[in-house]
């Protein structure tokens, strides 16, 4: 099936009553739009997550030092 068949096949599920084939290139462009912003929509999402993901890595070796450092200096010398 390609692309344009598969296209057509869900507009035509989506307005099953109203899908006129002189519409099916606006609703062509339409669909695209959409596609395309739903694209940037997740790329802004993954963005974030990933800058949080990394925030979140830095606050645990933080974290992890700051223990190591307590347990050195907690530690009685030898």
């Amino acid at each position: 099936m390609t692309e344009e068949e598969r296209l057509r096949s869900l507009i035509g599920a989506l307005f099953p009553n109203y899908f006129l084939e002189k519409d099916f290139n606006n609703l062509k462009i339409i669909f695209i739009a959409g596609k395309v912003y739903g694209i940037q929509i997740a790329s802004k999402v993954i963005d974030g997550n990933y800058e949080a993901k990394d925030e979140l890595i830095e606050l645990i070796e933080r974290t992890v030092e700051a223990k190591q450092l307590k347990n050195f200096i907690e530690q009685p010398p030898k």
